[in-house]
């Protein structure tokens, strides 16, 4: 469901978030491009990656920014008839708008790997399974930090080499990067603003299973 206040509060938190967030790395940068002004040697060829890492992550801010799918309100039914009554039979605002997406039948892939791609959900597949379909991960991939987007919207991050992969699941391999804090950090910052973060199609609000 897209709710019109949720959707403003969560652009004023977002946009909150994203201005602190740029100073922040703003400063930083600066700060790195002073000390290797001038210097040669290890000291500079570091200072050099991290002004490369920082730059990257201002980047991938916007990237966030302009992914993010506003006012969205995540209603978990498994019919109409068990809804009434339940925790999510919320009442409805004027000019809610509620969508009804098909269920899903693919699991994406994307990040470093060698092909991202959307291949078909399988059963009993894994998280290394859907990876080895798009080619496998790449040199710089962190395959520590990789994390799921589930179709509801929530971020998983726990132990989900060894879960099952659903229907509707996006995979994330994040690249390695060296400066703080994590890229997994950044993409959990705005999730906990949101509550979501759209990277697969938008409009999924509410969920049937």
């Amino acid at each position: 469901m897209l709710r019109e206040s949720v959707k403003r509060k969560q652009q004023s938190e977002l946009q909150r978030f994203i201005v602190s967030e740029r100073q922040r790395l703003t400063a930083q940068s600066a700060a790195v491009a002073a000390g290797a002004a001038g210097g040669t040697g290890p000291g500079a060829v570091a200072a050099s990656v991290e002004q490369q890492a920082l730059t990257l992550r201002l980047q991938q801010l916007d990237a966030i920014a302009s992914r993010v799918e506003l006012g969205r309100v995540i209603v978990r039914l498994e019919s109409i008839e068990q809804l009434e009554g339940a925790e999510d039979d919320i009442k409805l605002e004027a000019r809610d708008k509620i969508i009804i997406p098909q269920p899903p039948q693919t699991v994406s892939v994307i990040g470093s790997v060698k092909n991202p791609s959307t291949v078909v959900y399988r059963v009993g597949l894994r998280l290394d399974d859907y990876v080895k379909q798009a080619g496998g991960t790449t040199e710089d991939a962190n395959t520590k930090e990789m994390y799921v987007m589930r179709a509801n919207g929530t971020t998983d991050s726990a132990y989900v080499k060894i879960k099952e992969m659903q229907p509707g699941d996006t995979i994330v391999v994040p690249q390695k990067i060296e400066a703080k804090p994590p890229q997994l950090a950044l993409w959990q910052s705005v999730a906990g603003i949101i509550g979501s973060v759209a990277l697969t199609a938008a409009g999924i609000a509410v969920i049937g299973r």
